[in-house]
């Protein structure tokens, strides 16, 4: 019998917490972990995140990854309120897809 394999893929989104669900004009505020462990507190427009298997996803822009250290640089939707947009975010705390060859 062969083994299976699986192959993983990182989507662009990214590990987040849902602070308040109703902020002004339609929004909630979201908390992204960095890879310190921080949490960058984002406005974003209500129906922006993804929610998978009781986890909550924000979508975000990848500027660089650091394979060795199994992170990437991303870039928020929008500033924080720290003044940040982009933070570096563990491999881990990437939603991914995972399909079966």
């Amino acid at each position: 019998m062969t083994p299976t394999t699986v192959e993983v893929t990182y989507l662009s989104e990214v590990l987040c917490e849902i602070s308040v669900r109703d902020g002004i004009l339609d929004t909630q505020v979201v908390g992204v972990p960095d890879v310190t462990g921080n949490k960058q507190f984002l406005r974003v427009s209500r129906g922006f995140v993804t929610e998978e298997g009781g986890r909550t996803y924000l979508p975000v822009g990848i500027v660089d990854l650091d394979r060795k250290g199994r992170k990437a640089l991303v870039e928020l939707p929008g500033e924080a309120d720290s003044g940040m947009r982009r933070i570096w975010v563990p491999f881990d705390n990437f939603r991914v897809k995972k399909e079966r060859p």
